[in-house]
């Protein structure tokens, strides 16, 4: 099953996405690594790498079920750059929509 990186085009995310992609799973095959990132120009370059990645808005919860979809984990390494707002709620929130996707996934 699938491993979905959200954040994956951040600095704990972009290394942990190499080493993912790099050291093959205990059998011996590719680990099956899923980016999920914010803006389409991070999607189309990690695809140019050769990585499986798709657009999604943790804020909103747009794209989000789609992207769980044939997800077994979840590695969420997201928070909040914006300070003009509640951090802590607007955090809260995208790890909620994060949650409620996942359970819609399956």
């Amino acid at each position: 099953m699938t491993i979905l990186i959200a954040g994956a085009s951040g600095f704990v995310g972009s290394a942990l996405l190499q080493e993912l992609r790099t050291r093959p799973a205990p059998d011996g095959r590719p680990r099956p690594v899923r980016a999920l990132v914010r803006r389409e120009f991070d999607a189309v370059r990690l695809r140019d790498q050769g990585t499986e990645a798709v657009t999604g808005d943790l804020a909103t919860g747009r794209g989000l079920e789609a992207a769980m979809r044939g997800v077994r984990t979840l590695v969420y390494l997201v928070h909040t750059l914006d300070a003009t707002g509640d951090v802590v709620a607007n955090d809260l929130e995208a790890v909620q929509n994060a949650l409620l996707a996942a359970r819609a996934a399956g």
